[in-house]
Order: C-alpha cells, then structure tokens, then sequence
C-alpha cells in the first residue's frame, strides 16, 4: 500500500518476525501552532486525485497525527494514533484507503467488484 511513502524522522516500525506490532502515536494534548509548510511533502505520496483534494479542502495543509500517521497506515503496520479530538484522526486512518482505491483503479482494477474496505467508526470507541 502506498508507494512512495516513507517514514518520518524517528519514526520506524516494530517488528516481530512472525507479524507487525502495533505503533502508537501519543501526541500531546497541547498542539504547537500550525505549521502549514509541515507535511506538505508527505502529500506527494499520495495519488494526484487524493493530494489535489486534501490540498483544496485543507489548505492549511496535513495535521501533526495525519503527517505522523499516513506513512506508517501506509506501511501496512498495525497503527494507534492517540490525539485530541479534532485532530485530524479519522482522516489520517481513512485517506490512505481512500489513496489504495484510486491507485487501484489506475492499475486496471475493479475497485466495485468486491469490497476492498471495510472502515470503523468513530474510532474514539475501539480505544
């Protein structure tokens, strides 16, 4: 899932050779002013049609949990992002699925054949 998606600085899977362990992100309840030059490369990651929306949508650019986020969802890693409500949560779990499906399409695939995603939410109720 994702191509082109790399880990940010500090960050990295933990791995067991048999399976992935979940990553937990715990960010402050605090946030720092927006920085909205932050994470603006973490969008070339993602297919033209997604990053071209979220830009128009969320001019002020990528949340700190979404910049964290996406490149270990990506990853394929099993991943708890803890964040203040608000924060960009729902987001950071659903774009990259969102991403898998227009690249998926691009490839020549049937993405209304067979259900390719299966979201939860709100996901303040699985924690």
């Amino acid at each position: 899932m994702g191509p082109g998606i790399s880990w940010p600085p500090g960050i990295s899977p933990v791995s067991h050779p048999l399976r992935t362990i979940a990553t937990m992100l715990q960010l402050p309840t605090e946030r720092p002013p927006h920085d909205p030059g932050a994470g603006t490369d973490v969008m070339a990651a993602f297919h033209p049609a997604v990053a071209e929306w979220f830009r128009r949508r969320f001019p002020e650019g990528p949340t700190e949990p979404q910049t964290l986020g996406w490149p270990l969802i990506a990853s394929g890693a099993d991943t708890l992002i803890a964040a203040p409500t608000g924060s960009g949560k729902t987001l950071a779990g659903f774009l990259v699925a969102i991403d898998s499906l227009y690249r998926a399409h691009d490839a020549g695939n049937d993405v209304g054949a067979v259900t390719r995603v299966v979201y939860v939410s709100p996901l303040r109720s699985c924690s």
